[in-house]
């Protein structure tokens, strides 16, 4: 459609032109699904957009507070059309909300916004802290029966170089940041998306993520407007309860797409009985998308041994590279079993990629992310010298691509070091990603991120080897997340870890003793050992949307006396300074 620059254009088309076809479909864990035909939507979102024009000014920034379905979509796409910028949030989810609460304050503040957008019952929860969270500004319910209309008028197009809304980052590694996404931006990666896992009318998919995450706006709600194919979505919480309810989903409507990050699948692997994958048909599965987070090989593998009796095919499974400041995709690897490789640990420390034996003990193993994705140029820089450096060399990765954002929202100088930024012979712009990786066989390896690495001794340790190493030394941290960081502490860097324990051990009489020495066990391996280990209860450690450990919002709690601790442990040097842990 070379006349739509927009992807509201996009929607007034489809509305026109497939007025019938269903574009989105929500199932509710306890009534029955709704759904939305491209004119139901059209409709609906005009005169919501008419609604807006009329009671808020044209620029302005709406931060968007729904519980995962419909209303959220038509109210993000609303905003848009009305000229304004919506800011998706996390909701107020569960009996303790305060941590949602500081997430939507802190972005309200930093976007100072104007205007927040809610439905009737999560309004309820908010009227408490609407003071302090939006100092008095307005707060709307657009689902409320008994708001008065708008009279409809034609709205005016956007502008392709107006942002369509403002993405704000995980925060896993720092405060999250209003990533600034062009209407030109969504519309660079959505139709990279298409041309790289060739949706098109006849796909069909599915999503359980969440819609204020990059991965799961972009993909499972702009995809398929994009490229019109219906959708079916589920709240996440819902998919954590029962994630058989995904894969049923799957097999009910015979998706052909549907995407999760590395513990979703990992989370079917371990809670599908063999008796409910005997009743799934995951054989119409084309694109098993994998991002938001490392893709473990074990993942992989058991995911693919389990599920193939229900026709999945490993040629499915799609690693994937991703990030909010490049919209979302810049590389994927599509079309045939993911690449797998062992490589020297040693090595990988030293900053180089060197291909072992898949015995040796000292062997990481790597799931490669494909090449580049279409119109996307990748690669790999040293971030102290800003060389390029050579395949097989690990470095920050550098990509460049029309889906690239223009930066995060009012950081001009954090803006300045990392967007835009010029190599070699002035070539680019390109954005520095702050994540380490290197190129082996033509395909993108992510090794860790630069914020995250831990050197101890002078050697480089990327966190998410220890925490894989801590999960497999005990049953009781089995699929249970972790927080490896470091400290510095009078001139010497410390390594603490913090862990959760299955609901199953915390009912046992476990000795905590005992999962100490597993867990220094475990890590001498990587020839560290911990200064301080604190194992906390189950869901208390901080995770993104996307399910991503927050390291950075952990190393705080913990510094901060914050953790739900179950017991805790420091090393004689390390109790020299506890106080000043």
């Amino acid at each position: 459609m070379p006349q739509a620059q927009t992807i509201v254009d996009l929607l007034w088309k489809r509305g026109l032109d497939q007025p019938s076809r269903v574009a989105y479909s929500f199932i509710h864990s306890r009534k029955g699904d709704d759904s939305l035909t491209y004119g139901q939507l059209s409709t609906s979102v005009r005169q919501l957009a008419c609604w807006l024009s009329q009671n808020a000014g044209h620029h302005d920034r709406a931060v968007l507070v729904y519980p995962p379905g419909l209303d959220f979509i038509v109210t993000l796409l609303a905003c848009m059309a009305a000229g304004i910028v919506p800011i998706p949030v996390y909701p107020l989810i569960g009996s303790k909300p305060a941590r949602s609460l500081g997430r939507i304050r802190h972005v309200a503040v930093d976007a100072d916004a104007h205007l927040m957008l809610t439905t009737v019952d999560s309004e309820v929860g908010l009227r408490p802290h609407l003071s302090e969270t939006l100092a008095g500004n307005i707060c709307v319910t657009t689902d409320d029966k008994t708001r008065p209309g708008a009279a409809e008028f034609e709205l005016p197009p956007c502008d392709p170089d107006a942002l369509a809304f403002l993405q704000y980052t995980s925060g896993s590694t720092a405060l999250p940041r209003g990533v600034q996404v062009k209407h030109s931006n969504l519309m660079a990666n959505s139709a990279t998306i298409q041309t790289c896992f060739g949706t098109n009318f006849d796909t069909r998919g599915v999503s359980w993520l969440p819609p204020y995450h990059d991965m799961g706006l972009i993909g499972g709600i702009i995809q398929p407007l994009f490229a019109g194919f219906p959708i079916t979505l589920m709240a996440p919480h819902s998919f954590v309860q029962s994630p058989i309810r995904w894969l049923q989903a799957i097999s009910d409507t015979q998706a052909t797409t549907s995407p999760s990050p590395n513990f979703g699948y990992d989370l079917c692997v371990r809670k599908v009985t063999a008796e409910a994958v005997s009743q799934l048909d995951l054989s119409h599965w084309r694109t098993a998308v994998c991002g938001a987070e490392c893709v473990s090989r074990a993942t992989v593998e058991e995911f693919v041994r389990k599920f193939a009796p229900a026709g999945f095919q490993s040629s499915a499974f799609c690693p994937s590279y991703g990030l909010a400041e490049s919209t979302l995709l810049v590389s994927a690897s599509v079309g045939a079993p993911p690449l797998v490789r062992s490589f020297d640990r040693e090595a990988l420390e030293s900053g180089r990629a060197a291909v072992c034996n898949e015995d040796a003990t000292n062997s990481r193993f790597l799931v490669g992310n494909g090449p580049a994705a279409p119109g996307t140029t990748i690669k790999i820089v040293d971030p102290t010298t800003l060389e390029t450096c050579s395949d097989d060399q690990i470095g920050e990765v550098w990509t460049s691509s029309a889906s690239v954002a223009v930066g995060y929202w009012n950081k001009p100088e954090i803006n300045a070091a990392n967007f835009n930024v010029r190599g070699e012979g002035g070539t680019g712009p390109y954005l520095r990603t702050g994540d380490l990786g290197f190129f082996h066989d033509n395909q993108l390896f992510i090794a860790g991120r630069i914020k995250d690495l831990i050197i101890l001794g002078g050697k480089n340790h990327f966190p998410e080897d220890l925490e894989m190493a801590i999960r497999e030394s005990h049953p009781a941290f089995e699929g249970m997340p972790g927080a490896a960081f470091s400290l510095e502490l009078d001139g010497r860097e410390m390594l603490v870890v913090v862990q959760e324990l299955t609901l199953r051990a915390l009912k046992s009489q476990l000795d905590p003793e005992d999962l100490f020495r597993q867990i220094n066990r475990a890590l001498f391996i990587d020839n560290v050992r911990a200064d301080a280990i604190v194992l906390v209860r189950t869901g208390t450690i901080a995770r993104t949307t996307s399910g991503k450990v927050q390291r950075h919002q952990c190393r705080n709690d913990f510094l901060h006396n914050r953790l739900d601790i179950v017991a805790d442990w420091t090393s004689s040097r390390a109790a020299l300074a506890k106080g000043a842990l």
